[in-house]
């Protein structure tokens, strides 16, 4: 260790005891600058953090990217393809580009079932807006079928039937909707009630899943 001549004996004792501490410092003569061995023990400390902090930074990126991924897992997928059955009010069968046929209940809605007043009529209603039409399902989830928001050239299908009165708001699944389109099938029903549309015209229309719980059918 550097010790500049002249040097008191004191200084060498300063030194020794600060040795002992574990933190080795030079005193210098007045006028000379002090050297600190451990300055660079704190520059290390320093990139150790920010190196510390780095790697924070990167697994929280990498953590919102998965959250981000699952999240738009969760959100469903499509299905593109020319509807070529209508089994009722608010199931239809499509057919898409690679030939696989696909079981659509529609979104959001619930149809008169065929044993129900007028229960082919709203089959029929349903086939002449989207038989032989290419249509695209925005799919949610699958209970043997798969359920679909579905649109014929950007035109929500299921909101339509509601709207003309041809099916109920099937608020028993709305919360699997997204908010604004929770609040336009509520209004539309409304509308379709007010205006006596279509199974509102009927002073006590059944709702199809009393029908079919009257029945032992499934919902």
């Amino acid at each position: 260790m550097y010790m500049p001549v002249g040097a008191s004996k004191e200084a060498d004792i300063r030194r020794v005891r600060h040795s002992d501490h574990g933190a080795p410092v030079a005193q210098q003569d007045r006028g000379h600058r002090a050297y600190h061995p451990n300055r660079q023990g704190r520059t290390g400390c320093l990139s150790y953090r920010r190196s510390v902090e780095h790697k924070a930074l990167t697994y929280s990126a990498a953590t919102i990217l998965f959250l981000a991924a699952g999240a738009s897992a969760a959100a469903g997928w499509i299905v593109e393809g020319r509807v070529v059955g209508v089994l009722d009010g608010d199931t239809i069968t499509m057919l898409d580009d690679s030939k696989t046929l696909h079981k659509v209940r529609i979104a959001g809605i619930d149809a008169p079932e065929k044993g129900q007043a007028f229960g082919e009529r709203w089959k029929q209603n349903l086939s002449a807006v989207v038989f032989q039409k290419q249509v695209e399902a925005r799919c949610h989830k699958k209970d043997g079928r798969e359920v679909c928001a579905v649109y014929v050239a950007r035109r929500d299908i299921g909101l339509e039937q509601i709207r003309a009165g041809m099916a109920w708001h099937y608020k028993a699944y709305q919360h699997e909707q997204t908010t604004q389109a929770r609040l336009l099938y509520r209004d539309e029903e409304d509308a379709a009630k007010a205006a006596r549309r279509g199974l509102w015209k009927d002073p006590k229309p059944v709702p199809p899943w009393e029908f079919r719980r009257t029945r032992g059918v499934e919902q």
